[in-house]
């Protein structure tokens, strides 16, 4: 089988970076803050929008079976929208310094970062499988460059989105919000465009679908790479969104117009690494990387911890925490890839990994939130340092059972 038209693998690279274009990421913490939200019931916010990506998995796996791929996507993109449409309705009923999320507003918010949740849900795990969709069994090398090259765009598409995010906020508050807002819905008529078969019972790729029988037996390696995923992306995305801002913005006071690009630090580096870890991965062995990228995501929290007066050791570990993390997704999709796996159980896999990541992410954002609160930035990341290599540890510990007996030897 080959690829249906010649412009649908663009059209998947045109819809990833429309809808990653967060122009509001870098300055969510900022604007919840300015409103009036203590830092507990801020991280409560953040926290929701992983909690809502766990939960709102089966939905997902059950739209998918009465909607093409690209409508579950189109679908998400929208009520991404809506979600940011909320906020710019708060924003601008609350003009600074206004504390209106003292009140309701909190209510109002948390429903917008669950409409948000909600959407990224249905959209995320399915442009991964509606691209694998468009390539034959004999094609894996081409999905696994397109899977590669979209990731790393990603990442750039998210770092131009956060600086200018920054600039725009010093204009106006609403105004990242109105520009990510119009990135989705534009994405969605991109993924539209993407001429796939209408016929549901093909739908099941998506996030949660259960369109036939799960397996009696678990392929080995699945559950390694499923932890590897959850562990890395739950604890630095839990950092990068919810309590790196407050280091930068609350305790190093960098200015509004350096903050976006001081995050994007972390997204310049993802996109580095998204771009070539899998060509590392294929030098050195699944094994390493499975090494060295939690080894350099633990620098980079011990540096936090320990360093957070310094804007230098700050800048070196937030840029560390990006090489980390970045080629997390196209590392592991490229080793799913490899599995013995049927299409379908691929899918479902791939909705376990994204619903236990957002519990994982949630779990860390809320705790995380309360220690951040009760003790300070110090304590608070010196306790997930401590947790990370503890999971770390008992990942590497659990070795073979986790990966599967060889895996090194399918990565080489």
């Amino acid at each position: 089988m080959s690829i249906r038209s010649p412009r649908d693998v663009p059209l998947i690279y045109v819809y990833r970076i429309l809808s990653r274009l967060y122009f509001h990421l870098p300055i969510l913490f900022v604007f919840f803050y300015e409103r009036g939200l203590d830092i507990f019931r801020l991280e409560l916010l953040l926290a929701a929008y992983g909690l809502t990506i766990c939960l709102a998995v089966g939905p997902a796996g059950r739209l998918g079976r009465v909607l093409p791929q690209k409508g579950v996507i189109a679908t998400g993109e929208v009520l991404k929208a809506a979600g940011l449409g909320m906020i710019v309705a708060f924003a601008v009923a609350s003009p600074l310094p206004a504390p209106l999320a003292a009140d309701g507003g909190f209510w109002w918010l948390l429903a917008a970062q669950i409409a948000g949740g909600i959407g990224y849900a249905l959209a995320q795990g399915t442009d991964s499988a509606l691209l694998r969709s468009l390539h034959g069994d004999d094609e894996v090398i081409a999905y696994r460059t397109h899977e590669s090259r979209t990731a790393s765009l990603i990442f750039l598409a998210v770092l131009v989105a956060g600086t200018a995010g920054s600039v725009l906020y010093r204009f106006a508050p609403e105004l990242p919000f109105l520009a990510a807002l119009a990135a989705a819905l534009v994405s969605a008529i991109a993924i539209l465009m993407v001429s796939t078969p209408a016929a549901p019972a093909q739908t099941a790729a998506s996030p949660g679908a259960t369109a036939s029988p799960a397996p009696a037996t678990s392929v080995p390696g699945e559950a390694g790479w499923m932890a590897y995923y959850v562990l890395m992306r739950a604890f630095a995305l839990a950092a990068f969104v919810g309590f790196l801002p407050a280091l930068f913005f609350l305790t190093l006071k960098v200015d509004l117009y350096w903050f976006g690009l001081v995050l994007s630090l972390f997204n310049l580096a993802a996109f580095l690494s998204a771009r070539y870890a899998p060509t590392v991965m294929d030098r050195i062995g699944a094994r390493a990387i499975t090494v060295a990228m939690p080894a350099i995501g633990l620098v980079s929290l011990i540096l936090f911890a320990t360093a957070s007066e310094n804007l230098i050791a700050g800048l070196v570990a937030i840029t560390a925490l990006g090489f980390a993390t970045g080629g997390i997704r196209p590392v592991t999709m490229a080793n799913l890839n490899r599995l013995p796996m049927a299409a379908p159980a691929r899918a479902r896999l791939i909705g376990r990994m994204e619903r236990w990541y957002g519990l994982t992410n949630a779990a860390v954002l809320a705790i995380g939130g309360w220690c951040l609160a009760a003790y300070g930035f110090v304590p608070l990341m010196s306790g997930v340092a401590v947790l990370f290599a503890a999971l770390v540890l008992a990942y590497a510990l659990a070795g073979e059972q986790l990966m599967g007996r060889g895996t090194e030897r399918r990565a080489a």
